[in-house]
Parts: C-alpha cells; sequence; structure tokens
C-alpha cells in the first residue's frame, strides 16, 4: 500500500442538468491503487485548485500515503499549481496541450455513468439538490469494485488497508428508503423509536455504515443497522 501516491492523475469533472447550475468537482485516481477522490469545487481559479490539491495531500497523509507526483491537465488553472507543488517537493507531469489525463478521463466517464444510472433507475424523481450526494456517493461504488487490474482485490482495501465487508459496504445503495433506529433511544420512552429516512451516502467509519437523511426530522445520521422498505406514494 506504500506505493499509493507515486503518481495520481488528476482533472476537472463538470455535472450540468437542466435548470441546474454546474457542479464541479477535481477528481483524482491513484495509479497505483484505483482508488478514487473527490473533492467539489466552486470555479477553476488557480487558488481553488491549489486548496484542493492540498486538501489531497492531507487525505493521502491521513491514511499513511504521501503524494510524489501528480499528473495534470495542460490548463492555465493547473499550470499555476505547478510552482507551489514544487515547492512541496512533489512533482507535476503536464500532459500534452489538447490533450485529456487519460486515468482521470477514464473516471470521470465512469462517475458520469453511475450518476446517471442513479438519477435515472431510482423508483421516484429525484429533485436537483440531491444530486450532490450522488456524485459524492458513486465514487465509493468504483473504490469497492473487485477488479482484475488489481487482482480482485478493492481499490478501498489497496488504498486504506481494511477490507470490504460484502455485507455492510457493498449493501448500501443511495435512495434505498430505511428504517432506522436511535441506538441512544431510551427504551422506556414513549416516542416513536424507528425513523423513516433515505440513504444519502456512506459513512468512513470502518463498519459501512450509511449516512441517512431523516425525512422527519430533516437530520444527517449515520446507522450501521437499518430495515428497508418499499417507496410508495405516501413516502413521496
Amino acid at each position: 500500500t506504500r506505493m499509493s501516491g507515486r503518481r495520481v492523475s488528476c482533472d476537472i469533472m463538470f455535472l450540468t442538468a437542466v435548470g441546474m447550475k454546474s457542479l464541479m468537482y477535481l477528481i483524482s485516481v491513484d495509479e497505483h491503487s484505483g482508488f478514487v477522490i473527490i473533492i467539489k469545487i466552486e470555479d477553476r481559479s488557480g487558488n481553488t485548485l491549489k486548496a484542493a490539491l492540498k486538501k489531497l495531500c492531507d487525505l493521502y497523509l491521513i491514511h499513511g500515503h504521501e503524494i510524489k507526483c501528480f499528473r495534470l491537465d495542460s490548463e492555465k488553472c493547473f499550470i499555476a499549481c505547478k510552482e507551489p507543488l514544487l515547492e512541496l517537493r512533489i512533482e507535476c507531469e503536464m500532459a500534452t496541450a489538447g490533450r485529456h489525463v487519460r486515468k482521470a478521463e477514464r473516471v470521470i466517464i465512469d462517475l458520469k455513468g453511475g450518476t446517471r444510472a442513479t438519477v435515472f433507475g431510482h423508483t421516484v424523481a429525484i429533485p436537483q439538490f440531491y444530486y450532490d450526494t450522488i456524485v459524492e456517493f458513486v465514487p465509493g461504488s468504483l473504490n469497492y469494485t473487485f477488479t482484475a487490474e488489481n487482482e480482485y482485490v478493492t481499490s478501498h482495501e489497496i488504498f486504506t488497508g481494511k477490507q470490504v465487508s460484502m455485507e455492510d459496504h457493498l449493501s448500501i445503495r443511495w435512495g434505498d428508503l430505511v428504517v432506522t433506529y436511535d441506538p441512544e433511544d431510551n427504551k422506556k420512552s414513549m416516542a416513536v423509536r424507528g425513523n423513516v429516512g433515505m440513504i444519502i451516502g456512506r459513512s468512513q467509519d470502518s463498519k459501512g455504515s450509511a449516512v441517512v437523511l431523516d425525512l422527519r426530522t430533516k437530520r444527517r445520521v449515520t446507522r450501521h443497522k437499518f430495515e428497508r422498505i418499499k417507496w410508495n406514494k405516501l413516502s413521496v
């Protein structure tokens, strides 16, 4: 796993929909493990990308890796990041003008495909303000996938050193309607213990918990145990 960070390919992904402001993300793929990380950005300015790349470096350090080299697109916004990165002893390989960063471009195609499949494959129409949670959910689906390229080990396991659970990590699906139970709920209380919610993300904990939007309180909660129920007209 210490080979992660030797070369990290990055590019910018744009997500557009009718009547919605375009969403932008810095996309990175580790060329050793294939681990994908996305960071939402507000614009393509040099300062914004410098901050996003610094955040990416910090995320690698959290998992015990150090980025040695970035492979970046030859756009001006990335060129502006070259000198600051060199000061951090991080090399920069710039793609040939007019050509994309191939590995990152392939990941962007997969991310957009996963996002579209989630939006159009759902039981009910999804409001656009949920789209960013879908985009943030899809990389996990890529990172938890077993591939022949990684000798049937997931990118998540190579990068984090933690195994993926078929029952937990791989069972979480964005948009599932679930009933959750507050683990701190007092059993003697007469209040309703079961809360209906919708899965909108994955927790970063080792148990493979889900991030659930409680439809009653509109709060985001993390739950490891939940029961799936079917969508119906009352749910909508």
